[in-house]
């Protein structure tokens, strides 16, 4: 939104020029280089109202197919509301709820029972002023009303924050008539969106981009004659900021005025933040972590598409959208849409461009990340960072390899070296504090370690493997699971994909197959008076058909041996082991010592011990760990 300048105003631009002289500046100013040119690859249909009116955009990645993904944005005129288009920019639903200004979404929102995207945006309607949330509706792309908050004065700014420390979702949301920049915490327990104020500051002058880093726990708020802030986002982390660039008035590189900024992810704290200049029709690329100055880029007309100026809100992600996008999306609104060739000129609009174009503009070229999935953050097991060294090899390698949570949520891989002990571990997730069980097994049969957990819910979730490192987005496999005790493997030999062999409260077997590498066929009853038993599935007698160990309550081990159909042979079950009354977790492992299969184990006393088998005879057992029982081992 545009501002005449006042006497008033010029002359306390002059007073923080003076002020700011004192402040840590991040980066010292410099000569400027030349704007980078890039153009788009689309455009929205224009806003219904004419003159200033189409202001903010956030993108929403589909769950399963991100070429269905869309670009969210807003008309903050009285006639105007929100629009949603798809990635040709074609209008799929537009909700007249009039002046509507910034917009942000998060995913894995709680709202009653469910786990949604929700949608935030601030309006000033002469009958109602806050923040109006909407929940995604996957199967058309629409929105639904869930909630809002009413604030006094005029709201403007707005961004949404997961926090990785509490896990709890937050809101601010800046008021125009006092620059006071509110902090909410959501809640949506109740099945509607609530709000309760947790810290304010002041910004000083006029002020509206906001956004928020939920990794590095950073919020960003421009100040539009001064610059652009930088706070911490957590509740208790008060006034204190630092000033990461300048408006040229002052001394720095932005254009007044400064409008919004985003976030570009990358793995490790890498990545970009980006900053709207205004009066510069361009925009400035900064560090994501020490905020160092990368350089800017302009967006001119090109491929039927008329470029962008005077702009004010922007997005970006990196994560791929389809065969369009695949290096992701970067997204602004336009204040004069002019006509390039392709009908699209009018009101103003929103114009798309492809990462990929502005990585490849910069020389040397910009980090291209694919990796991180923002659809993570917030996801019980989730974080979007796949973590270190994922460039070239999934998280998980081997089929030895330990993987385990810790009380905090925290999930860990302990590589096997592949002669009986571990190599450095490897932090691989965040947010499993919810979890009760979990299991490592190649769940799609691609070649990649993926992971099934069953949460203490009752949910079952899929996260399959990336080779490259990480878990895409968790697939749900079912609920009602807090009762069943799980185990997983090739219960069948003619199965292609693993299954699920589980006993209910009643202690009946069931079997459940996996026929698309996905979801769960109708499950087969196996057997009855299984409770209490500790299960494993493994081939202990190496006969090719998957076995079950049972660990009774009287410390004996028991082989059931499977007919590799699917049933188990009718004899006297064999005692293979006496004395596992001490051990309270058992994995099934391939390839721990070489060219070996066991069981890795961990006693009471919180050591671990792997018990190598061959053709249903152990080898001696070796102790290869202690202080293991404060972990959740998946198994």
């Amino acid at each position: 939104m545009r501002h005449a300048p006042t006497l008033l105003r010029l002359m306390l631009v002059a007073v923080l020029a003076a002020a700011l002289a004192g402040l840590n500046v991040l980066i010292a100013p410099q000569a400027h280089a030349a704007d980078v040119l890039v153009t788009p690859s689309a455009e929205t249909t224009p806003v219904p109202s004419s003159s200033d009116a189409a202001d903010d955009t956030a993108i929403w990645i589909h769950p399963t197919d991100p070429s269905q993904s869309m670009v969210i944005g807003t008309d903050k005129l009285s006639t105007g509301g929100v629009g949603v288009y798809d990635l040709s920019g074609r209008q799929l639903h537009f909700y007249p709820h009039g002046s509507m200004n910034n917009v942000d979404l998060r995913y894995n929102f709680p709202l009653g029972s469910a786990r949604i995207a929700l949608v935030g945006v601030t309006e000033r309607n002469v009958e109602s002023t806050g923040v109006r949330f909407y929940k995604v509706n996957v199967a058309d792309r629409s929105l639904t009303e869930v909630g809002r908050i009413s604030t006094p004065g005029r709201p403007r700014g707005f961004a949404m924050y997961h926090s990785p420390v509490s896990g709890k979702y937050y809101a601010f949301v800046h008021d125009f008539n006092t620059n006071v920049v509110t902090q909410f915490e959501l809640d949506g327990s109740n099945g509607s969106v609530r709000g309760t104020a947790v810290r304010s500051f002041d910004n000083g002058d006029s002020s509206e981009g906001i956004s928020a880093d939920d990794e590095l726990q950073r919020v960003y708020v421009s100040e539009e004659k001064v610059g652009l802030w930088r706070y911490g986002a957590e509740p208790g982390h008060g006034s204190t900021r630092t000033l990461v660039d300048r408006t040229v008035a002052t001394g720095g590189r932005i254009v007044e005025n400064v409008k919004n900024s985003a976030i570009y992810y990358g793995r490790q704290g890498t990545g970009y933040l980006i900053v709207s200049s205004q009066g510069g029709s361009n925009f400035l690329i900064y560090n994501r972590g020490d905020n160092a100055f990368v350089g800017s880029f302009k967006i001119v007309d090109g491929g039927g598409v008329d470029g962008v100026n005077g702009q004010d809100g922007i997005d970006v992600t990196n994560f791929p959208l389809g065969p369009s996008y695949p290096a992701g999306l970067f997204t602004s609104q336009d204040h004069n849409n002019t006509n390039a060739g392709n009908g699209n000129s009018g009101n103003q609009n929103h114009k798309l461009v492809s990462w990929q174009r502005i990585a490849d503009a910069f020389s040397p070229r910009l980090l291209v990340d694919t990796t991180f999935d923002p659809r993570q953050i917030g996801a019980e097991g989730g974080g979007g960072d796949p973590g270190p060294g994922t460039t070239t090899s999934p998280s998980l390698r081997s089929g030895a390899d330990v993987v385990a949570a810790t009380t905090d949520g925290e999930l860990w891989n302990y590589p096997a070296n592949g002669h009986g002990g571990f190599q450095a571990r490897q932090k691989i997730g965040v947010g499993w504090s919810g979890l009760a069980k979990g299991f490592v097994t190649d769940w799609n049969s691609d070649g990649t370690l993926d992971v099934v957990a069953q949460w203490k819910d009752g949910r079952l979730s899929f996260y399959a493997g990336r080779p490259t490192g990480g878990f895409q987005a968790a697939r749900a496999i079912g609920a009602g699971w807090g009762s069943y005790h799980i185990t997983i493997g090739h219960w069948r030999k003619t199965d292609r994909h693993p299954g699920i062999l589980a006993y209910d409260a009643a202690g009946t077997l069931w079997y459940y197959g996996n026929s698309t590498g996905s979801s769960l066929s109708p499950r087969i009853k196996t057997g009855t008076g299984w409770g209490g038993l500790y299960l494993t599935m493994t081939d202990f007698n190496q006969d090719g058909a998957q076995d079950v160990l049972a660990k009774r309550s009287d410390g004996r081990l028991v082989l059931y041996r499977s007919t590799g159909t699917g049933s188990l042979i009718s004899e006297v079950r064999p005692t293979v082991g006496t004395g596992w009354s001490s051990i309270n977790s058992i994995t099934n492992v391939a390839g721990f010592t070489a060219g070996g299969t066991g069981l890795i184990t961990r006693l009471t006393d919180g050591r671990l011990a792997h018990y190598p088998f061959s053709n249903g005879s152990w080898a001696a057992r070796t102790i290869v760990g202690s202080g293991w029982s404060p972990y959740n081992i998946f198994r």
